[in-house]
C-alpha cells in the first residue's frame, strides 16, 4: 500500500510537471508577441505621402570661385542629394545650373540655382539692370520662392523681388535685416554671423567651470559689431560670470601687451576680430608675430578666418551647411505648410566650424 501510494504520487507529479510545460508551450506570451512582431515586420511599410512639387530659384551673390558660394553649394547637394554643378548653363549676366528634380523631406522640388557674381558688380546702374534681369528669370520660371544669399543681392534685388510679390529667404546676411526688410512680412532668412551662444558654448565645453570672460577686437567694423553682440548679451552668460572688455588694438604689438596685462582670473580670452576688413593698416598689411599667443596663459578663442587661425587657439568659423540647413527648414514651413514668412523668426545659426591650433609652446608672463 505504501508502495503504490508513492507510485500514485509520482504520477501525480509527472502529470503536473505535462501540464505546466504543455501550458508554457501553448500560451506563452513571449511566444505569441514574437509571432505578432514577425506578422507586422512581413507587413510592407506605408509609403511617404509627397506634397504638391514646387519651385525654388536661389541666388547667390557670390561666383562659382567665391569660397563661401562653394561650399553653400556643396552643402546643398550633400543635403538634397544631387550635384548642384551639374546642367550648366550661362547668358550674358549670370551663370546657372539645373533645374534639378530634389526632394527635401516629404516636398518636392524644382530648383533652378543662378550665380549672379554680384559681389563684383561695380556701379548702381549695372546692379539694377542685373537687379531686373534675375526678376525676369524668377518671373520665367514661375517660382514659389526666391532664396537670395549674400548682402549685396539682398539689397539690389531683395526689394524688387518683394515688390512684384515673390516671398524671399535670405541668407549670408551680415547687416542688419532691416536695413532691406524692415516692416516686410514676405521676407525671412539667417544672418552670417557667429553666434555669441555658439561661441560660449564651445568655451563652456572646454571648461565647464569658467566664468570670467576676457573680450578684444580689432578696430574694424565689423569687429565693433560683434563686440557689440556680445556685450549686449552680457546678462545671458550666466550667474556669477564676467565679461571684461579690453581696449580695441589697431596694431599686433598692441594684441600683444593686452594679452600680456589681462587680469589674473581671466578663464578665456575672444579675440572678436583680428585685421577683419576695414581695420587699420598697420593689422592688415602685415602679419602677426609667430608666437604672438604664446603668452597667453588662458585659451585664446577666435571669431575667424583671421591670420591667428594656426597660431595657438581655437578659430570659430561661420558654417555654411549651418545656414543650408536652416534655409531648408523654411522650404518646409513655407511651402510645405503655408507658415507666414513673418512668423518665421530671423536668427543666427550656433553651429560652427571649430578649428584648433596649439601654440609650440606657452612662454610665462614672467619672461616676458
Amino acid at each position: 500500500m505504501h508502495r503504490l501510494f508513492i507510485l500514485l504520487l509520482a504520477g501525480l507529479l509527472l502529470a503536473g510537471c505535462n501540464k505546466s510545460t504543455d501550458s508554457g508551450t501553448d500560451n506563452d506570451p513571449v511566444t505569441a508577441s514574437d509571432t505578432d512582431a514577425d506578422v507586422v515586420d512581413e507587413q510592407p511599410a506605408e509609403p511617404v505621402k509627397l506634397l504638391p512639387r514646387r519651385r525654388v530659384l536661389a541666388a547667390f551673390s557670390g561666383s562659382e570661385t567665391d569660397p563661401w558660394t562653394a561650399d553653400m553649394l556643396g552643402a546643398l547637394g550633400s543635403q538634397l542629394h544631387f550635384d548642384a554643378w551639374s546642367q550648366a548653363d550661362a547668358d550674358d549676366y549670370f551663370d546657372y545650373y539645373g533645374p534639378f528634380d530634389v526632394t527635401s523631406g516629404n516636398l518636392p522640388l524644382d530648383l533652378r540655382i543662378v550665380l549672379t557674381g554680384m559681389d563684383n558688380v561695380a556701379g548702381l546702374e549695372r546692379q539694377q539692370a542685373a537687379a531686373q534681369h534675375l526678376l525676369e528669370q524668377v518671373q520665367e520660371f514661375s517660382a514659389d520662392l526666391v532664396w537670395l544669399d549674400g548682402d549685396q543681392l539682398q539689397y539690389s534685388a531683395g526689394r524688387i523681388l518683394l515688390d512684384n510679390e515673390f516671398p524671399v529667404v535670405f541668407s549670408g546676411l551680415t547687416h542688419d535685416s532691416s536695413l532691406y526688410y524692415e516692416g516686410e512680412d514676405a521676407a525671412a532668412g539667417f544672418y552670417r554671423r557667429h553666434s555669441v551662444s555658439g561661441t560660449m558654448g564651445r568655451i563652456w565645453r572646454d571648461n565647464k567651470e569658467a566664468l570670467f570672460h576676457c573680450i578684444i577686437t580689432d578696430d574694424s567694423p565689423e569687429g565693433m559689431r560683434r563686440m557689440v553682440d556680445f556685450t549686449d548679451a552680457e546678462d545671458l552668460l550666466g550667474e556669477g560670470s564676467t565679461l571684461h572688455v579690453l581696449p580695441p588694438f589697431t596694431d599686433w604689438q598692441a594684441l600683444s601687451e593686452a594679452i600680456e596685462e589681462m587680469p589674473a582670473e581671466a578663464d578665456d580670452l575672444i579675440i572678436c576680430a583680428a585685421a577683419e576688413s576695414g581695420c587699420s593698416e598697420a593689422l592688415s598689411g602685415t602679419e602677426p608675430p609667430q608666437d604672438i599667443l604664446a603668452f597667453c596663459q588662458v585659451p585664446v578663442y577666435v571669431l575667424g578666418p583671421s591670420p591667428l587661425d594656426m597660431l595657438g587657439c581655437t578659430s570659430l568659423l561661420v558654417k555654411p551647411a549651418a545656414q543650408v540647413n536652416e534655409v531648408l527648414t523654411v522650404f518646409d514651413a513655407r511651402l510645405g505648410r503655408d507658415i507666414p514668412m513673418a512668423s518665421i523668426p530671423t536668427i543666427v545659426p550656433e553651429d560652427m566650424q571649430a578649428q584648433r591650433s596649439e601654440p609650440s609652446e606657452v612662454i610665462p608672463r614672467s619672461d616676458g
